[in-house]
């Protein structure tokens, strides 16, 4: 239930997002991603990881939108414009299902307009995806408290790692996070 008040909220931050999607110069490592991954094969986005800058899934979901047509800006930036909304969809729901709809717009009106998120919701590099992952995964440990046999919950919390870890190596420690809370959560219960 996106309601009147939300996407007012949202209407903030993803405008000042595409303004500056479309305004602000290439950065450093834009550049390096498109010209030693996103302008290659999909192959080598995939499996040529020499240096920490090859957010790996980032850089696969790039060289596929790098195909559309268009600029090249527009292939390496929309498809975290994409997935920084996502995020904070992911976010209002899930702060809204466990706590409250108040809490929830509360909580998005300070995350969407905090420093990183917003530089990283138009800065095409791997960390929104990463923090996509995040989300995704702690919504999934949420449900999985409730339903903790519940199989289908346990193949999205599976589904949200692989994404995390196949962008970042660094999403160990969301992950080593999220776990710690699983696992406390059900030694608790014994």
């Amino acid at each position: 239930d996106y309601t009147t008040p939300f996407l007012y909220l949202l209407a903030i931050p993803l405008s000042s997002t595409l303004y500056h999607a479309f305004t602000m110069p290439v950065g450093n490592d834009e550049a390096y991603t498109y010209v030693n991954y996103t302008s290659r094969s999909i192959f080598t986005c995939a499996f040529y990881y020499l240096d920490p800058n090859n957010h790996i899934l980032h850089s696969i979901i790039t060289n596929i939108f790098s195909m559309l047509p268009g600029s090249e800006l527009a292939g390496l930036r929309i498809p975290v414009i994409l997935i920084s909304t996502l995020n904070i969809l992911l976010f209002f729901s899930l702060i809204k299902e466990y706590f409250s709809r108040n809490l929830a717009l509360v909580a998005v009106a300070f995350y969407s307009v905090f420093m990183m998120t917003m530089y990283y919701s138009y800065m095409s590099r791997g960390y929104t995806l990463q923090t996509f992952a995040f989300l995704f995964c702690t919504y999934s440990i949420f449900k999985l408290l409730d339903q903790p046999k519940n199989k289908l919950y346990w193949l999205y919390y599976s589904i949200a790692s692989v994404i995390g870890f196949y962008t970042l190596p660094s999403f160990l420690y969301p992950f080593i996070t999220v776990n710690i809370f699983l696992i406390l959560h059900f030694q608790t219960l014994k």
